[in-house]
């Protein structure tokens, strides 16, 4: 056996041709996530032994390391990144060829936990009118409060903050207070919302809500003399003025609502007969409502107010009743099967025909009066409203003195124009008290397309909750022209079919953002991945409206009024093309990129490559491919491209380098100077010292120097490369045997990273 001084020496001058990287792990790609927890997604390429090895590389200052659930598998869960800001992950594995890492940083919004928007208030007078809201925002996220009406949005559906604001929308201490205190004119009562929005990912939001009732200032003045005729038991109510205070006792979340503490009281002073009635019945639209007004005359009396901030009595208030209006008259009739009600307001009528345009053909609608009305009421008609191109129809009123009546409309010469004619029919009784209805007449254009909604793809980036636009189909309402259904009021309406699994409940916009004269509209809440599919049909805004109206515009087109769309939300894959790679004395490589993950598709693309180069990616379609054609000396660029979600909505790329360098031997040059003779040696031939051949110092130049015929050299063993790389002290140049990856290997850095296998023909 030739002595250790020469063994080594031949080791130390072995070809360093070879690819550094051929065994490769790759964490994945980096990524923002909403909440605290993320299973890592690690891949490994060319080599099966060994196991990956997951550790925290670093974390936000301050934060507590979060928990890997397993760090020696590919895919364990990540929880407990609490603290907003960058968590980075090395995924380790050792080869034969040599250890080998890879990256990810996790980019979290940080815990929630400690949020909120504060209590409620409710016991604030109004014309103080100012409430301190205590929020807490948390670490990373921005605030931005928000308010609406509860009266307006439980009376309307409308959401507005009117006479309200906030000192700061931004902070989470803030003000909110009323506009006009004393005279405040709309019901104190709000919800006030404070979102919260991570500052890394914008699609990671989180909403707290508070009720902030004030106290409504009793003092209302309405008007003090009110004449006027009824249409019915409800139809009696006096106008508050418009300089003063407003609440409501109609509505559940109403200021004044008596649940609240607030009550009215009637104090009735007169009436005009003893056994006349009348009753208080609400505070609500800036009016007085009242019923059971059964006799002609004037009633005069005070109302009292009374809550926590004190009792207030009205100035004396007159109602003089007139009379009771002449009742609606009905549409409704057999003779004329055309005729719908409830076009827009109560009691309005009208029809729709498909084949009038350009025709002289006259129209005749009827009606019949309340049978409870005399039939000396007296029918006027007038044109009303947006008259459609080519003039007006000429009117003829047929059945005075009778309870059936009826209008004969005769169009212009130009004949019946597409549109919507608008007629107002009022009766009058003899004692000057009217009723109006509105009736209209529709001349389609026939050209309806089917309602149709295109599906909707959204990639999600960052996770968390997010929204789609759903373009609504083309209007058509007042663009035909701008009577084409004038006064109709429709929406979409949207009807959840199925949702991912766990997912919330899709949230819609008020239905004022998504009527039939809206061209887009957002659905939101928005938190998985996954098909959201939804019917979509055009329906009235509140009934007794009649859908029919619009039923027969479609129907005179024969088309459609339904459809059924999907919105796909897909969450981000990040492209990982790999670590830098350098290699010298091979002309291929293997190129590492992340897993796209189940459904989705990856591709690997050549950016740039030296001159005269061809490089071939073999399986451009998998993450793990090889490249061959690296013959020219230079730096390689490839992309790797992962196309993720439905239709690939989600694109992300990355590129890695593969430096090709010069082929050459990896050795140091021999030291010169004075020969040095070797003072130390292990012999198993039974000889040592100057009597004995001068051995071993004959052999020069060596720290120590081994010789044996029939002994082997062991190098210290170690069982598993994870003690290895566990060793408290390694040196540059210590020598350990790696039982489990079957290699020498040798510290090349002095780290618990620095230790390479020298199997193969490389420099560590």
């Amino acid at each position: 056996m030739k002595i250790f001084k020469n063994y080594f020496l031949l080791f130390t001058l072995l070809c360093a041709g070879i690819l550094h990287s051929q065994c490769t792990v790759n964490a994945g790609g980096n990524t923002t996530i909403c909440g605290t927890s993320y299973t890592l997604s690690g891949s490994a390429g060319n080599s099966t032994t060994g196991n990956p090895i997951w550790s925290l590389v670093s974390k936000p200052p301050g934060a507590t390391d979060p928990i890997i659930s397993n760090t020696n598998i590919l895919n364990p869960v990540v929880t407990g990144m609490s603290s907003y800001g960058n968590y980075t992950f090395q995924l380790y594995k050792s080869c034969p060829s040599g250890n080998t890492t890879s990256l990810i940083t996790i980019t979290s919004p940080g815990d929630i936990s400690g949020f909120t928007a504060g209590p409620d208030i409710t016991n604030i007078n109004a014309t103080l009118g100012s409430a301190s809201l205590n929020g807490v925002i948390p670490d990373g996220y921005t605030g931005q409060w928000s308010a609406y009406n509860i009266y307006t949005w439980e009376r309307s559906s409308i959401k507005t903050n009117i006479n309200s604001q906030f000192s700061s929308v931004t902070s989470a201490n803030t003000t909110f207070s009323l506009i006009n205190k004393t005279n405040h004119n709309a019901d104190p009562a709000y919800v006030v919302t404070l979102r919260i929005t991570s500052t890394l990912n914008p699609n990671c939001w989180y909403e707290d809500s508070a009720i902030i009732r004030f106290v409504p200032n009793p003092q209302i003045q309405p008007v003090t003399n009110t004449s006027r005729c009824a249409a019915n038991n409800l139809d009696y109510s006096i106008l508050l003025q418009t300089n003063t205070p407003f609440f409501s006792t109609l509505t559940p979340g109403s200021s004044g609502n008596t649940s609240y503490g607030t009550t009215v009281t009637m104090n009735i002073l007169s009436t005009p007969s003893p056994s006349a009635t009348i009753t208080f019945v609400s505070l609500s639209d800036s009016r007085v409502y009242l019923k059971d007004i059964n006799i002609v005359g004037a009633y005069i009396f005070t109302l009292t107010i009374t809550n926590t901030s004190g009792s207030y009595t009205s100035p004396q208030l007159t109602y003089v009743h007139l009379g009771m209006s002449p009742s609606a008259v009905n549409f409704l009739n057999p003779s004329y099967p055309n005729q719908m009600m409830v076009y827009n307001s109560s009691g309005s009528g009208g029809e729709v025909h498909c084949d009038l345009a350009g025709k002289l053909t006259p129209v005749t609608f009827g009606f019949t009066l309340n049978p409870a009305d005399p039939v000396s009421l007296v029918t006027t008609i007038t044109q009303d409203g947006i008259i459609p191109p080519g003039g007006s129809p000429t009117i003829l009123i047929s059945g005075a003195n009778t309870s059936s009546r009826s209008v004969t409309l005769t169009p212009p010469l130009s004949g019946w124009s597409i549109g919507t004619y608008r007629y107002r029919v009022t009766q009058s009784s003899l004692g000057g008290c009217t009723t109006t209805q509105l009736y209209y007449v529709h001349i389609s254009d026939k050209v309806r397309q089917k309602v149709t909604v295109d599906d909707v793809y959204v990639c999600n980036q960052g996770n968390g909750i997010t929204t789609a636009t759903v373009t609504l189909p083309a209007v058509y309402k007042g663009v035909i022209n701008s009577s084409y259904l004038q006064d109709y009021i429709a929406f979409y309406n949207f009807t959840l079919i199925s949702k991912p699994v766990g997912s919330a409940t899709p949230t819609y916009e008020p239905y004022t953002n998504r009527t039939i004269s809206n061209t887009s509209t957002v659905i939101g809440n928005l938190d998985k991945p996954g098909e959201y599919v939804f019917k979509v049909n055009p329906v009235v805004n509140t009934p007794p409206i009649d859908i029919n109206f619009l039923n027969k515009e479609y129907a005179c087109a024969g088309t459609s009024m339904e459809d059924t769309f999907s919105i796909f939300i897909s969450t981000q894959i990040n492209s990982n093309a790999g670590n830098e790679q350098i290699i010298s004395c091979v002309t291929s490589t293997i190129l590492n990129g992340n897993d796209p993950g189940t459904g989705n598709t990856g591709k690997w693309l050549l950016v740039s490559a030296p001159s005269a180069a061809t490089p071939i990616i073999l399986t451009p379609s998998n993450s793990i491919s090889t490249v061959t054609g690296l013959s020219v000396v230079g730096v390689y660029k490839f992309e790797w491209t992962i196309l993720s979600g439905s239709l690939g909505s989600c694109i992300s790329k990355s590129e890695v380098t593969v430096n090709v360098s010069t082929c050459t031997a990896c050795y140091k040059p021999a030291a010169t100077g004075t020969t040095v003779q070797s003072k130390h040696g292990i012999t198993s031939l039974g000889r040592a010292g100057a009597e004995n051949g001068n051995w071993p110092m004959v052999r020069n130049n060596a720290w120590t120097v081994l010789e044996s015929k029939t002994k082997g050299f062991v190098i210290n063993r170690i069982s598993t490369t994870a003690a290895i790389v566990a060793l408290s002290d390694p040196v540059e140049g210590m020598m350990v045997y790696d039982e489990q990856a079957d290699c020498l290997k040798i510290n090349t850095d002095g780290t618990s990273g620095g230790w390479k296998c020298f199997n193969t023909q490389t420099c560590p």
